[in-house]
């Protein structure tokens, strides 16, 4: 904290369980505002208090230019999925250049901010945002939204549980030009799925590193896989 800076955001959440649970059910806003406000690709994003963020913008916003070029050089831009969505960053970014685009994260709070950012962004109302873990989000999405162009993965540490991976391989197979765009935080979660996805005929296409965190080891990669061509 800046000496002289006054706090913007303060919240108090409240977890009355004994359990290995971070966050508890009740979050209690101390201050006017409840959120902080990002600007990142030409675009506003907002950010709660339990909301995932990356915490350096200026990287962040060149993996989100990587993820955009990526994405606007598909042949087919119908329909894109963003999992893991967290506030919607990556949605933003890639419903410039695509028609709808499904957004699925955990958090109640990051969804609902997601939701705000879009609006404030006036992208209009292609934009399916959901709650809830996302193999169990995709057994339910509507007809439209089932057969995606594209993916985008943005997972915690653990990386894509077994049921979301097949959930996923089984949306690419239905359209042969699809594309799968993983950015991970954790190369041990993203060597594991990147060796499931290749006994599932995805080709690693290209993959870049991102430095967030200078001095340290923290790499976030970013891969592109597209299927194996006969």
């Amino acid at each position: 904290i800046q000496l002289g800076v006054p706090l913007r955001v303060q919240a108090m959440n409240i977890q009355p369980e004994k359990s290995n649970a971070i966050w508890g059910d009740e979050t209690q806003v101390l201050t006017d505002e409840d959120c902080l406000t990002e600007s990142i690709q030409n675009k506003v994003f907002q950010i709660g208090p339990l909301s995932f963020s990356q915490v350096n913008p200026w990287q962040a916003d060149n993996i989100y230019k990587k993820i955009e070029l990526l994405s606007k050089n598909l042949p087919v831009k119908k329909v894109a999925w963003d999992l893991f969505s967290g506030v919607g960053p990556i949605a933003l970014t890639v419903g410039t250049h695509f028609e709808r685009v499904v957004a699925i994260e955990e958090n109640q709070e990051a969804v609902s901010f997601a939701q705000r950012s879009a609006k404030m962004n006036h992208l209009g109302n292609k934009f399916l945002f959901q709650s809830g873990l996302v193999e169990k989000e995709l057994a339910s999405l509507p007809d439209w939204a089932q057969h995606p162009d594209l993916i985008v993965v943005n997972p915690s540490r653990r990386g894509i549980h077994s049921d979301g991976r097949a959930l996923i391989l089984r949306a690419l197979r239905e359209k042969p030009h699809s594309a799968l765009i993983y950015l991970s935080c954790a190369v041990e979660s993203f060597s594991r799925d990147l060796k499931d996805f290749k006994k599932k005929g995805l080709v690693l296409k290209e993959l870049q590193g991102f430095d967030m965190m200078a001095q340290t080891d923290q790499l976030e990669w970013l891969g592109l896989f597209t299927w194996q061509q006969d």
